[in-house]
C-alpha cells in the first residue's frame, strides 16, 4: 500500500517551492489581493516607511477616499507588502514589526489631527484664559 507524500514543515519551504510564492498560499493574502490589487501599486517597493506610508496615504485621499477609507485600505495594503516580505524575503523581525508601529502611530496622527480640526469647526477652537487661543497640539 502506498503512503500518501507527507508535506514538508513549513520551516522547510522556501519561496521557490511549489508553483507560486509562500504567500500566495494564505487565504488572507489572497483575499487582499482580490479586493486591493489596484491601490498595492501605490505603496512603493521594499520595506513600508512612516514617509511612504503616508505618501500613499495621501495618494489614497487624492483618489477621493476619506480619510478613514484611506486609513483602512493604507492598512490592508501594508499588512500584504509585510506578509510577503516576511514570508518570501525572509525579513529580519525589526523590517516587519517596525512599519506596524509607524502604521499606527501615523493612523492616530492623522485620526487625531482630523477630529480635532472637526470638533473646532463645528464648536470653535479651545479658547485659555482670558480668551486666548489654546495650543493644545
Amino acid at each position: 500500500m502506498r503512503q500518501p507524500e507527507m508535506q514538508k514543515p513549513s520551516s522547510d519551504l522556501s519561496p521557490t517551492d511549489g508553483p507560486g510564492h509562500l504567500a500566495d498560499h494564505s487565504r488572507f493574502f489572497q483575499r487582499l489581493h482580490r479586493r486591493y490589487e489596484p491601490e498595492m501599486a501605490l505603496l512603493p517597493a521594499g520595506v513600508p516607511t512612516r514617509e511612504t506610508m503616508a505618501d500613499t496615504c495621501d495618494a489614497l485621499i487624492g483618489k477621493g477616499h476619506d480619510l478613514g477609507a484611506a486609513l483602512r485600505i493604507l492598512r490592508q495594503i501594508v499588512m500584504e507588502r509585510l506578509i510577503r516580505l516576511d514570508c518570501e524575503q525572509r525579513a529580519p523581525l525589526a523590517d516587519i514589526c517596525l512599519p506596524v508601529t509607524h502604521l499606527a502611530e501615523l493612523a492616530l496622527d492623522r485620526a487625531s489631527t482630523a477630529a480635532r480640526a472637526e470638533l473646532d469647526t463645528r464648536h470653535g477652537a479651545p479658547l485659555g484664559p482670558m480668551a486666548s487661543p489654546c495650543n493644545s497640539g
